[in-house]
């Protein structure tokens, strides 16, 4: 067994047969950025776009997030509950990765509940029994 440790500080044991049996690439080596994800779940009619602004003022905000261009925020799935929303957090340092993208959907969160108490859903309406 090889003991790894991961970007959150865990340590990872993992047979030493999935590092000979399965090519690997390690990312960090070739270049340190990364592009941290956060999803949030909105409702069918919600509006993207006060949301997408937000994220920009965000990471504005924020120091180290890398080049403009690896930013982004997408519509990429719709289901019965709604849309799903991505949002890219450029992440430059590895080692900071997570708590940047930590940081990103605090502030994104807060920005939808301002959105929501304003009288403009954003968050779905399901019941916990619905999403079993």
């Amino acid at each position: 067994y090889v003991q790894l440790r991961v970007w959150t500080g865990k340590r990872l044991v993992v047979p030493v047969v999935d590092f000979v049996s399965e090519p690997f690439e390690n990312w960090t080596m070739q270049e340190p950025f990364m592009l941290g994800e956060v999803t949030l779940r909105l409702r069918h009619d919600a509006d993207v776009e006060p949301l997408r602004e937000k994220y920009h003022e965000i990471l504005d905000g924020m120091e180290d997030t890398g080049e403009p261009d690896s930013r982004g925020c997408y519509v990429t799935e719709h289901d019965v509950f709604g849309q799903h929303v991505l949002f890219l957090v450029p992440c430059p340092n590895p080692n900071t990765a997570w708590a940047q993208t930590c940081e990103v959907r605090e502030k994104l969160l807060v920005a939808a509940r301002k959105i929501d108490a304003d009288g403009t859903g954003i968050f779905p309406k399901v019941e916990a029994a619905d999403a079993a």
